[in-house]
């Protein structure tokens, strides 16, 4: 059932849970006398490489980098594929809401998005999606660092078409207490849940509003 929420609200709210995560990590976790791999926090890997044969006018949604945006996931105009073989292959990258992933190459390199709950689809393979060694909050503890989102972005390379592989993402060295960040999973983890909800909410008032539109015009 959808809250007494519009979308301005819905996204004030996740505006400022976003903010509290970001503060909380920082002043819990962050430690410049300790240093641990991101893939202690979270492991990114390169989606599915649907190629353009596969684009269909059906079938299940796929998110590309152009799909990322204002950190969740624009759900308007999702390519789609429907050749079965194709989807059992890329299993692995079928998700189903909740998931994080972060845009590897092009203009938008570092990007990332949070994937509205109830969403099911795929991953492509310019998007890393990432699996995280605890929840999805402390993966979003991390990204919300500006410090080390701008060092993800400076291990890109390429001038015309900058990239970065998921490698060195998983080997950068960042500066977190271990402890402090799994006592932080616990206490914020329904935190993140509540982001997510919120995200699919504004999504379904976002189509009302848009089938209202078509009707009136």
């Amino acid at each position: 059932m959808i809250k007494s929420y519009n979308i301005s609200s819905l996204r004030r709210i996740n505006d400022n849970l976003l903010e509290l995560i970001k503060a909380s990590f920082n002043k819990i976790v962050i430690d410049k006398s300790k240093e641990e791999t991101i893939s202690k926090i979270f492991r990114v890997y390169s989606g599915f490489a649907f190629n353009k044969n596969d684009w269909a006018d059906d079938g299940k949604p796929i998110i590309k980098i152009k799909d990322i945006n204002n950190m969740t996931i624009n759900l308007e105009n999702l390519s789609k594929v429907n050749n079965l073989d194709k989807l059992k292959r890329a299993e692995k990258y079928y998700i189903t809401g909740g998931e994080i992933v972060i845009a590897l190459t092009g203009a938008t390199l570092g990007k990332f998005g949070i994937v509205p709950y109830n969403f099911k689809g795929y991953v492509n393979q310019r998007v890393g999606l990432i699996f995280p060694k605890l929840s999805e909050v402390s993966v979003l503890g991390i990204l919300l660092q500006k410090d080390i989102m701008n060092r993800i972005i400076s291990l890109g390379h390429g001038s015309a078409q900058p990239n970065i592989s998921p490698t060195t993402i998983n080997k950068l060295i960042v500066n977190i207490d271990i402890t402090s960040c799994k006592k932080f999973d616990k206490t914020f983890a329904p935190i993140y849940q509540e982001i997510i909800y919120n995200l699919y909410e504004k999504q379904l008032l976002q189509n009302i509003k848009q089938e209202l539109m078509l009707k009136l015009f």
